[in-house]
């Protein structure tokens, strides 16, 4: 005769079983005696993981393992490749993509995937309200609506030619979620309930503390570089929250995780003799680490001036000592990973003393009154330079001023706090350089920062033939054309001196030596779904 809570758990298993039956297909349940788990602790703990609704880097970390994307981008040879789209083409105008779906796909909580799911998820993300949500930026510009075929074959249609767009749709703020997971519950509370196709099921979120998501058992339908389960790959994974870069250190120094992202560079070069740990730098693609000068307010509105302050930048120092010689220095407002980046720039504005110095005398900047700081025309010729008070922007400011002082340019360094405060500044524009760049594995990202009317437009850029290039290399889709168009905005942008690049940003990574196959992504976000426990 059973007990009572023996035959309770044996009903319990039966309803489990028989609502996953109805749904198509049985999920058998991991054994959690033998799972094989990890432990990743995350530098911050995302204000919002719903993948359309999140602006953050940490929440892409979580959620590509959770859910797929129409297509991915090779991480090997940058090519997008099929996802939870089999195939795809696109109209001679570059407005129409028809995506053919594949069949057979399950959401976690049993939905099928097809065109109207997919629907389903354009719709949700054109009406996001939360401002700040990436998928917004990624998709609404270009977004003009969509038409079902078939059960599995819609049509997505766009207001204008937008070469990135495959890229858009690969990335995971554009994952696929479960219809029946967020009509049910309000924006404000499906982060709680995700349901996606990934490799990754979600199980428990804990604010303030941790996830955990756990391997979904069925997944089959993964793009070419997922591999094919096998006994040592990791069953279970818990994201902890770790805002403090030490606690972090310690966490991995001692073997409390298994994985650390996001370490300063000073405290990484403390691991280098560590037996247990192995170092992952990760390249992020985008912009460079980068000042952007602010040419409509002096002494940065004068040509000579800009560039006498990039030929006196001695970036190499600040890559050794800033950055512990795991980054390397920018030449480009890309990075050298990003697609379509310009190599002829390598070396451009290399450290040069004495040229600075030449440019400024031809200038006219001298120093009239003996006070060992230039001025022009009897006015002195101080500069500010604005910064958000975290990662390593500080470090970076305070040797640029040093490097600056002894060349005769007196500097002003206004530290903020928040993202909010340095455009707070910016709209004032007082300010002659400000620190900032943004991730991105396409080149198109310029646009913002470099046409008249784009958002991060902060260094005053009014250059019609600039931004017509830039226009044509967001509608463009051929990659020769893309490249060539790409080669003259870089050179233009360098030779007018419109930014201080200073390095290629690094995301350094601290994992135990039990991990292996761990691969990152073409925005540097971890595949989990190969990763393997040593034997």
């Amino acid at each position: 005769m059973l007990t009572k809570s023996v035959s309770m758990t044996y009903l319990y298993l039966i309803i489990i079983v028989l609502m996953l039956c109805a749904c198509g297909q049985v999920v058998s349940p991991i054994d959690r005696s033998a799972a094989q788990k990890i432990i990743y602790a995350l530098g911050s703990e995302p204000g919002n993981i719903d993948p359309h609704v999140s602006s953050e880097d940490d929440t892409a970390i979580i959620n590509r393992q959770i859910y797929d994307t129409l297509v991915y981008r090779n991480p090997l040879t940058q090519e997008f490749v099929p996802g939870l789209a089999s195939t795809w083409s696109i109209s001679e105008d570059g407005l129409v993509y028809t995506f053919i779906l594949r069949e057979g796909v399950l959401f976690h909580d049993g939905t099928v995937f097809n065109a109207q799911s997919v629907a389903l998820n354009f719709e949700r993300i054109a009406n996001i309200t939360e401002p700040t949500a990436k998928s917004i930026a990624l998709l609404r510009p270009f977004y003009s609506g969509y038409s079902i075929v078939d059960d599995f074959s819609i049509q997505i249609t766009l207001t204008q030619s937008y070469a990135p767009f495959l890229d858009v749709l690969s990335q995971p703020y554009l994952g696929m979620a479960s219809p029946t997971a967020f009509q049910q519950y309000s924006q404000e509370r499906y982060q709680f309930h995700q349901v996606g196709t990934g490799p990754f099921i979600f199980e428990d979120y804990i604010p303030g503390k941790n996830i955990v998501i756990r391997r979904n058992p069925i997944y089959t339908w993964g793009p070419t570089y997922y591999e094919q389960v096998e006994e040592r790959f990791v069953d279970e994974i818990e994201f902890q929250f770790v805002s403090d870069n030490k606690q972090r250190l310690g966490l991995i120094s001692n073997q409390d995780v298994d994985i650390a992202t996001n370490l300063f560079p000073t405290d990484a070069r403390t691991l280098t003799g560590d037996t247990n740990v192995q170092l992952v730098p990760v390249q992020i693609s985008g912009q460079p680490l980068q000042f952007l000068m602010n040419t409509n307010r002096f002494p940065t509105d004068n040509l000579s001036f800009r560039r006498a302050l990039i030929y006196s930048a001695n970036r190499n120092f600040i890559v050794d000592s800033v950055f512990q010689r795991f980054s390397s220095v920018a030449w480009s407002p890309l990075t050298a990973n990003t697609p379509f980046y310009n190599r002829n720039l390598i070396g451009a504005y290399a450290p040069d003393t004495g040229q600075a110095q030449s440019l400024l005398a031809a200038g006219g900047y001298t120093d009239t009154n003996n006070d060992k700081f230039l001025d022009f025309a009897g006015v002195e010729t101080a500069i500010t330079i604005v910064i958000q008070s975290r990662d390593l922007y500080p470090e970076i400011a305070r040797d640029l001023v040093e490097q600056w002082q002894l060349l005769g340019i007196k500097t002003e360094l206004v530290s903020v706090p928040t993202l909010s405060a340095l455009k707070a500044r910016v709209e004032t524009n007082q300010y002659n350089l400000v620190a900032f760049s943004m991730r991105a594995s396409d080149p198109v990202v310029l646009n913002d920062f470099f046409i008249g009317t784009g958002l991060y437009n902060w260094s005053k850029v009014a250059d019609a033939s600039l931004a017509t290039l830039l226009g044509q290399g967001m509608a463009q889709i051929d990659g020769a054309a893309r490249q060539s168009i790409y080669a003259q905005v870089q050179q233009q942008i360098m030779d007018q001196a419109m930014i201080l690049p200073l390095a290629d940003p690094i995301r350094l990574d601290a994992v135990s030596t039990q991990i292996e196959n761990l691969q990152f992504d073409s925005l540097g976000i971890p595949i989990l779904s190969n990763l393997r426990l040593g034997s």
